[in-house]
């Protein structure tokens, strides 16, 4: 699921319920509907991604391409998946252990519960890599999956040492 987040930056949803079918093995893509906008996706994959769906246990066209998180998502929600992924960061190293109750954070009459690491971080991730790696806004957007730029923007985010070797490459100003 983590490759699959980092290389198309799909939500975890919609990531959870792929099943085989939905991979076309002739154009190397991976196609679905998104279930939060019902945008439809044909996602090629990169070579990474490609040999990772290869080294997949292959089933039946119906049948999961990640069957133990379908199972818990049917089981128990999708916000279990969610908690399994956020314990393997944990486990990881990548992530500090924060009990259940969390922290919430309100802005203006929104509250959410804050967790700076999660799933979703993957999708964020995706959007800021991908323009690291010089895509166009347009093709960024079109792999995401987001319609509108100021959605889009919210999920870039600037690479720090980028944004400095950019002023960098400003001419120096001679102070008289």
């Amino acid at each position: 699921l983590i490759t699959f987040a980092v290389f198309t930056g799909q939500r975890l949803g919609d990531l959870v319920v792929l099943t085989w079918s939905q991979i076309d093995f002739s154009r190397k893509e991976i196609l679905f509907k998104t279930e939060k906008t019902n945008r439809h996706m044909a996602i090629p994959a990169n070579d990474a991604l490609w040999s990772h769906i290869l080294t997949l246990q292959r089933g039946t066209p119906t049948a999961p391409l990640h069957p133990h998180a379908f199972e818990v998502k049917e089981a128990f929600g999708i916000g279990l998946v969610s908690r399994e992924f956020t314990d393997l960061m944990v486990e990881a190293g990548l992530a500090k252990f924060r009990p259940r109750k969390r922290k919430r954070e309100t802005k203006g009459d929104v509250s959410r519960e804050v967790n700076p690491l999660t799933f979703h971080s993957l999708r964020h991730a995706a959007a800021t890599w991908l323009r690291d790696t010089g895509a166009s806004e347009s093709i960024a957007m079109e792999i995401i999956g987001h319609d509108s730029v100021s959605v889009d923007r919210g999920y870039v985010h600037g690479n720090p040492q980028a944004m400095r070797d950019a002023l960098n490459r400003l001419p120096s100003l001679t102070v008289a």
